[in-house]
């Protein structure tokens, strides 16, 4: 994802994703900054 598109103001947002369920792993957005997603043990994002 790419935001806002032309200005010197953008950025792009990167997603990885999970290869048995196809759910976000990690996130990592315009600042280089990476978010990884844990999943709990039934396969669902902790609360």
């Amino acid at each position: 994802m790419t935001e806002p598109v032309g200005s010197p103001a953008e950025r792009t947002t990167t997603y990885s994703y999970e290869p048995t369920d196809n759910k976000v792993a990690t996130m990592t957005d315009g600042g280089g900054f990476t978010m990884s997603i844990p999943m709990t043990g039934s396969g669902k994002w902790p609360v």
